[in-house]
């Protein structure tokens, strides 16, 4: 396997030995007065993505030193392609816009001209799913309630959102296919459910998340 020595002077490959997949160590002259190094101190640094290469998951980079000197931060950022999707955060969650493409984090240290970088595999695409769901707003008479959701899965359809008023004699739906809901005085006493499936652009659909709110109340008087 081959490490590459990014913006060292002889701008090639070295072999080193084994590392991890899209693993990439960098021998970076670090000028860091702060760490403690001396400069043109050589500081072998690494940069690892963790997390799947599939639509939706989230991927986290942990960033190393592979001696014992204290090390600086720096600057990051995530590319897809040519584009570049995130900077200054080290997580970042794969989009529709990533499939088919590798996932570049590229990390300068402080002080330092020099950068490493990691790839992951080409990214993948997955089954309609809700990632993420959210409800804002204050259970209580009169209030508007706000849905929030990521999908993943590809090109997404008409992704089926249910509103329900889950009182003691039974679920009763209130609401369907919008994402806010104002609550009235029927609904004192009773949770409101939500539920959410997604839906592709050729009609696949996926497992159902839901989120609850506690009992609806009336407002201070």
């Amino acid at each position: 396997y081959q490490r590459r020595v990014h913006g060292d002077d002889d701008g090639g490959y070295l072999n080193t030995g084994k590392t991890l997949p899209g693993e990439r160590i960098l021998f970076g002259k670090v000028q860091a007065r702060e760490s403690g190094l001396l400069p043109q101190q050589r500081t072998p640094i690494r940069v690892q993505i963790l997390g799947d290469p599939i639509e939706g998951e989230l991927l986290t980079a942990q960033v190393s030193a592979l001696t014992d000197s204290t090390f600086v931060g720096g600057s990051i950022k995530w590319s897809s392609g040519a584009t570049e999707r995130a900077r200054g955060v080290y997580r970042y969650r794969l989009t529709t816009e990533d499939v088919g493409k590798p996932i570049l984090c590229e990390f300068t240290p402080t002080g330092s001209h020099l950068s490493v970088r990691s790839f992951t595999p080409v990214v993948v695409d997955c089954d309609p799913r809700i990632v993420d769901l959210t409800l804002e707003g204050t259970p209580k008479v009169s209030s508007s309630l706000q849905l929030r959701y990521i999908y993943a899965g590809g090109s997404e359809g008409t992704t089926r959102i249910q509103w329900l008023r889950a009182a003691a004699e039974g679920p009763t739906l209130v609401a369907e296919d919008c994402l806010t809901y104002t609550t009235t005085s029927l609904d004192v006493g009773s949770h409101i459910i939500v539920l959410c499936t997604p839906c592709r652009s050729d009609g696949v659909r996926g497992e159902i998340k839901q989120v609850v709110t506690p009992h609806v109340v009336l407002p201070p008087s």
